[in-house]
């Protein structure tokens, strides 16, 4: 027996068993947590995007509410992880200097699981940045067509940038 999903609530879009709300919040400045609560209000979390084809849904869905020319993100569900899991202790330099181990600092919110699709924006070589102060979040720029095509970067989480918006997700 095929089990077929229900359709999504109204404002979500379909994709696999999973329904997604696109919010673009123009000028207004949101900070990573605020985009979270929104997402939680809607019985669902910020994205876990975790193939490339789910990731080419997000972008398709992206593009209609992106102003073409200006920097702007949408925030999804990555976060940095304070400490290593492993031993339990901050993250050393040689870890923050190597691109595997750099690349397991950072997890999905929602299912706790590693980032394991490289998103990464191509110009920083595949890896994210250590940011010097704050919690690091992830999110999506985009910029010009030849530059920042909604590819994960990371951000300080306490930062209210205006231009960023939010993917939310909810298993259907």
């Amino acid at each position: 027996m095929v089990k077929v999903p229900k359709p999504c609530p109204q404002g979500f879009q379909q994709f696999g068993s999973s329904c997604y709300y696109f919010k673009s919040v123009g000028g207004s400045a949101l900070s990573w947590d605020q985009a979270r609560t929104k997402c939680r209000s809607l019985s669902a979390d910020l994205v876990s995007i975790e193939t490339k084809e789910e990731h080419e849904f997000i972008k398709k869905n992206l593009k209609p509410i992106t102003t073409p020319n200006i920097f702007q993100g949408w925030y999804v569900g990555g976060k940095r992880r304070t400490v290593d899991p492993a031993t339990g202790r901050p993250w050393t330099a040689a870890q923050n200097a190597n691109k595997a181990e750099m690349k397991k600092q950072y997890y999905w919110v929602a299912t706790g699981k590693t980032m394991a699709y490289d998103g990464w924006e191509k110009s920083k070589a595949d890896i994210p940045n250590v940011q010097p102060v704050g919690d690091p979040c992830v999110l999506l720029w985009v910029g010009r067509s030849d530059f920042l095509d909604y590819e994960f970067d990371d951000y300080v989480c306490a930062s209210n940038y205006p231009n960023i918006g939010y993917v939310c997700e909810k298993t259907n």
